[in-house]
């Protein structure tokens, strides 16, 4: 069978002496391309400098590592009413160990889909978690991609994709291990007051063997 790409084909046709014309071009692409299926974490840190109240998801912040309806919780989340998930007054908390279990054989990250099962105390106002990836255990991190959370119950909301490797590329098996890979929250209303609170932290990895 083919490997994996695109591949064109003409087609023509022998009867005895006389040969069709060749035919228009066909294409067709060839993949193997998988996933892991959403993964857990297994360890977890509130950032406690320059992030809001410094205490992150202080109430069982674990629960996030398992879609079980059992959340963690960040309450009356920041010390200030901006909007902008690089502003020092918003809570941020770090997610990692997770376990992708892909096989060394991988010649290709295509992309990563992030899913947030979670909700608010109050759909009023202007309430986002902003998501960072990390590939070198948070020295550094992606531009944040940004959803708004608009549901007093339990709701799923994806980031990213298949084909979305979030601005870092090529991601190495290296930096999708269990300690080097991290995702950091940052919770952002113009309301201060505003409880968020996550069930759910999974990330899937698309990859082609």
């Amino acid at each position: 069978s083919p490997g994996n790409g695109t591949w064109y084909y003409i087609l023509r046709t022998y009867l005895e002496s006389w040969t069709s014309p060749n035919s228009n071009e066909a294409s067709v692409i060839v993949s193997t391309a998988t996933s892991t299926g959403y993964k857990g974490c297994a360890n977890n840190q509130a950032e406690t400098t320059g992030s809001g109240d410094n205490n992150g998801y202080e109430t069982t912040p674990g629960n996030a590592c398992a879609p079980d309806g059992a959340v963690a919780v960040d309450l009356n989340s920041g010390t200030n009413t901006s909007t902008a998930c690089d502003s020092t007054g918003k809570d941020r908390h770090r997610f990692w160990g997770y376990t992708f279990g892909m096989p060394a054989s991988v010649t290709s990250v295509n992309g990563i889909t992030v899913r947030l099962d979670a909700r608010m105390d109050s759909a009023t106002g202007t309430n986002l978690m902003c998501v960072q990836l990390s590939w070198d255990s948070g020295a550094n991190w992606t531009t944040a991609k940004t959803v708004n959370i608009t549901s007093t119950t339990i709701a799923t909301y994806t980031l990213g994709g298949a084909a979305d490797v979030w601005g870092h590329a090529p991601w190495a098996l290296s930096e999708l291990g269990s300690s080097t890979f991290r995702v950091r929250i940052t919770n952002v209303s113009n309301n201060n007051n505003r409880d968020f609170r996550l069930d759910y932290l999974g990330v899937q990895v698309h990859y082609t063997p």
